[in-house]
């Protein structure tokens, strides 16, 4: 008796599965040339919840020199130069290698922005809040920088909103600083969509790419370049 309530639980378990809903809640602060990124997920109507969180990135440049030098392996042997002949007929097979590798490129990315689109239609957006605080220590050019960040912002939002589909209008706010020098930003955004939209996304990736890669001549992952 006991098993075929076990067995009950986990067969309705997985007929609603696909049709469970994952909430993702994207939280990013910048305040003190210091960033916070979170996201918190859920799904089965809230009964699973995790959290992935970044307490403090510190984004900061570096260089990097790479040096690279060929030595035989008998000691003594000192360094070692290898000469490589290149001929026309070399150079017409590299050609006709990176046509086929191009060729596949561009199918693979007409793939993938095909199912991504369909799949961004299926994910709704609940909540988009963004708030921007910047100052330059210069009155006039805060201004200028102002706008620039109104006009990246607009062009983000309707980028994502041709993708997506929106429960509640995004409301950001970008605020001058005319006396201080500093950025400060605050974004959170909660977007929804279903398992089942997901899982066939990637079904319908992976019976495009084997479709492809039979159809074509060769495989884009087979491709070489070999001189």
């Amino acid at each position: 008796m006991v098993w075929m309530i076990l067995f009950g639980v986990i067969l309705i378990i997985l007929i609603l599965f696909p049709f469970t809903s994952v909430r993702i809640h994207l939280i990013y602060r910048r305040k003190a040339e210091r960033d916070h990124l979170e996201f918190r997920f859920r799904l089965f109507f809230g009964w699973i919840r995790f959290r992935v969180r970044v307490p403090s990135l510190q984004l900061r440049g570096a260089e990097m020199t790479v040096r690279s030098k060929e030595k035989g392996n008998v000691p003594g042997s000192g360094t070692r130069h290898q000469k490589s002949r290149i001929t026309w007929r070399g150079i017409r097979k590299m050609r006709h290698k990176f046509a086929q590798l191009q060729q596949r490129i561009v199918q693979l990315n007409e793939v993938l922005l095909e199912t991504g689109r369909r799949f961004m239609s299926r994910v709704v957006c609940e909540r988009l809040e963004w708030e921007t605080f910047i100052g330059t220590g210069d009155a006039a050019s805060t201004g200028i920088v102002t706008g620039i960040v109104w006009g990246v912002k607009y062009t983000l939002i309707g980028f994502a909103g041709s993708h997506i589909r929106w429960e509640k209008a995004p409301q950001i706010e970008v605020q001058p600083l005319f006396n201080s020098e500093r950025i400060e930003t605050c974004l959170e955004s909660i977007f929804r969509f279903r398992i089942g939209h997901a899982i066939l996304a990637v079904i319908c990736l992976l019976v495009r790419l084997l479709q492809n890669q039979k159809g074509g001549e060769g495989s884009w992952q087979n491709t070489q370049f070999k001189a």
